[in-house]
């Protein structure tokens, strides 16, 4: 038997059936899971799983392999038999289709607008109808443009023989912002094809949860108001969450936050027939704010409590309990500083990733590192010393229009490179403060944005003799950093055996923090 969505919704309704009275109190509908329960914990739903949204993202698990692995035998069936003669993201569903691509082809639209290209010769990429911006709107065209020029391709916008981008062509036909973030797109110094990316990951291959959380943004967008914080922000509610109390008091509180009790003047707006007034006092009605806090006998059960709590006036629950969760936290808070001797006792194990450390007689480290501006121009800086700590170079770039810090710490990975090479440096350890950056470096995926920035790099160490690159934090690459935020002061600068007047303090502070201390 073949289940559709009114089915799935049935079994999912009778499988929480703890919440489906909350679901059916709150008179939300066919939006129950979406509203209630499928909401992530930390924006005040219960965090369930969507079945629409995860056998959604589980089928695009197959689009991605057959687009990645062609040469597979369940990527060569499908291409004979569906898309022949196109790309598979262009593929129809065709003739009499079987239930299996039927599932796949549904995902194709969710797999393309959560993904980006890659560029690298542009052959592949048309300019108005795919992704190949990350981190902004698509492409906007002009029609008499279009027509008059026949541009089609990402290739088309190109210099021959990969010389970059066709700068005049670029400025005379977008609007300035969008001929600046083209700009800004990275190219391969060699030619290579395109390639096209996940975006909800660090490696770009599509995973099963962020195709799940991006279902879940995309539902979020597109219902009107869906969240039921009600003055709980996010952090509040991960406290709430995390905090060891009986699961019966954490569930009232939800409730409470919710609007989910079953309170008179709920069950009236529900066409019960019952009388509004709360039975205890007779004066209001009973809502969940007279019920917890207003009523005379509530404020005086608080008082009563261990807590001794005077509940003032005016006061919601919502605000009450999100009152309490700051406190406790703080008290927590108070209580972790027992720990203070424990993190001194250990900190010198790990301040080894928070300071400058000097390298090997024979090596020159080159610290290098990024710093992107609001208006997405890059700053780069190198600082190049030797095993004494004493300054070889040190240089600064300015400006280079970038789509993404990480894109811009590769980048400055380059042309620390070139700029070693050209300085003669044959034994180099290469720094950097980008985790990321570093990770790539060892083990980098095809699908990664970075793909093609890292195969540059990796061409580049054959004209040394020893390379590597190392990861420390930002407190060990103060100097490098510098240079990178005051690039703008320094445009395009090479200093030979010193460094700008305002970088010599933090080169005194990392010689200090390298000498062996003698115990």
């Amino acid at each position: 038997m073949r289940f559709n969505l009114t089915h799935i919704e049935l079994v999912y309704a009778k499988y929480n059936s703890a919440w489906f009275e909350v679901v059916e109190f709150l008179n939300y509908g066919p939006k129950l899971q979406v509203l209630v329960i499928n909401q992530p914990k930390h924006v005040g739903g219960l965090g369930f799983r969507d079945f629409k949204s995860f056998n959604l993202a589980l089928v695009a698990k197959n689009w991605w392999r057959i687009y990645n692995y062609p040469d597979s035998l369940l990527g060569k069936v499908f291409k004979s038999v569906y898309f022949s003669s196109v790309r598979m993201e262009c593929a129809k569903k065709g003739y009499r289709p079987s239930y299996a691509w039927s599932s796949i082809l549904k995902t194709s639209s969710m797999i393309q607008k959560g993904s980006c290209w890659r560029i690298g010769d542009g052959s592949r990429v048309r300019i108005w109808e795919d992704n190949w911006l990350a981190n902004g709107p698509p492409v906007k065209f002009r029609q008499d443009v279009v027509d008059e020029l026949g541009l089609a391709k990402v290739a088309d916008l190109m210099l021959p023989d990969n010389g970059g981008w066709n700068v005049p062509l670029l400025e005379w036909t977008f609007c300035p912002a969008t001929a600046a973030r083209i700009m800004s797109v990275p190219l391969p110094r060699q030619p290579e094809s395109d390639q096209l990316f996940w975006l909800g990951t660090a490696d770009g291959l599509y995973s099963v949860k962020t195709g799940y959380e991006f279902l879940q943004e995309v539902v979020a967008r597109d219902s009107p108001s869906t969240s039921l914080s009600r003055g709980l922000d996010q952090t509040l509610w991960k406290r709430f969450w995390k905090e060891p109390s009986m699961p019966r008091v954490r569930e009232v509180s939800w409730r409470v936050c919710a609007g989910a009790l079953p309170v008179r003047t709920k069950l009236r707006q529900r066409g019960v027939d019952v009388d509004s007034s709360f039975p205890l006092c007779g004066l209001e009605e009973e809502t969940i704010d007279h019920l917890f806090l207003g009523c005379n006998i509530a404020r005086g059960c608080w008082f009563a409590s261990p807590m001794g709590v005077r509940v003032d006036p005016g006061l919601t629950m919502v605000d009450f309990l999100t009152m309490v969760i700051r406190d406790m936290d703080l008290e927590l808070a108070l209580v972790s500083q027992s720990t203070l001797s424990f993190t001194l006792a250990t900190s010198h194990e790990r301040g080894n990733l928070k300071r400058w450390r000097r390298p090997a007689e024979d090596v020159v480290k080159v610290n290098v590192d990024a710093a992107v501006g609001q208006d997405r121009f890059a700053g780069f800086g190198l600082v190049a010393r030797d095993h004494a700590g004493e300054v070889l170079a040190a240089a600064a770039k300015y400006p280079t229009m970038v789509l993404s810090p990480t894109v811009a710490e590769a980048l400055s990975l380059r042309w620390s490179m070139d700029l070693a090479i050209q300085l003669g440096f044959r034994r180099v350890q290469f720094e950097t403060d980008c985790l990321l950056l570093q990770q790539a470096w060892k083990k980098v995926s095809r699908n990664s944005y970075l793909f093609s920035i890292i195969k540059d790099c990796h061409k580049l160490v054959v004209f040394f003799d020893h390379v590597d690159l190392t990861f420390v934090r930002r407190e060990g690459n103060f100097c490098a950093d510098y240079l990178a935020r005051n690039a703008s002061s320094y445009p395009d600068s090479v200093w030979i055996e010193e460094g700008p007047p305002g970088l010599s303090s933090f080169l005194r502070d990392d010689v200090l923090a390298s000498m062996p201390i003698s115990i």
